[in-house]
């Protein structure tokens, strides 16, 4: 059984899940919470932002599909995302026990506005182009290509 990967900021945002898993999989994705976190972002052209001990709570979802983790974190070793850490998360009153991609961690609070517009289409089209090489280069040659892609 695949450990579900739990998925926040804009990796869990509808138009990343599409980008990455295609159309008919975002619902596979239920809401969960990461207690006793936060999230935080470096000052950068691309807000991806990172996983930190806090006294809040990060929204996210959680995805538990093997094909759709395995792609997840292919994307998540292009863009830099890791290592994957191990959470708790708390989903419809149950303690499930999860993976997490630490993410970019910085000096700044990460907010959801940070994620529109431009950013938002931009991360969604170089996910697009990671998925389409996926099947034809290993994650660390793409994510050497990461400065073309982003």
């Amino acid at each position: 059984m695949t450990v579900p990967l739990f998925l926040y900021g804009p990796m869990a945002e509808h138009d990343f899940l599409t980008a990455a898993l295609g159309a008919d999989r975002p619902g596979l994705a239920p809401e969960a919470m990461l207690p006793d976190h936060d999230l935080s972002a470096a000052p950068a052209s691309l807000p991806l932002p990172g996983l930190g001990g806090g006294v809040g709570a990060v929204r996210g979802r959680i995805v538990s599909d093997a094909e759709a983790v395995a792609r997840l974190l292919y994307i998540g070793e292009v863009l830099g995302l890791g290592p994957v850490q191990q959470v708790r998360l708390s989903c419809e009153g149950q303690d499930i026990p999860a993976r997490a991609l630490a993410g970019r961690p910085g000096t700044l609070a990460w907010q959801a506005d940070c994620w529109s517009g431009s950013s938002r289409m931009t991360l969604c089209e170089a996910v697009r182009e990671i998925v389409e090489d996926m099947a034809h280069r290993p994650a660390v040659d793409l994510a050497a290509t990461r400065a073309m892609i982003l």
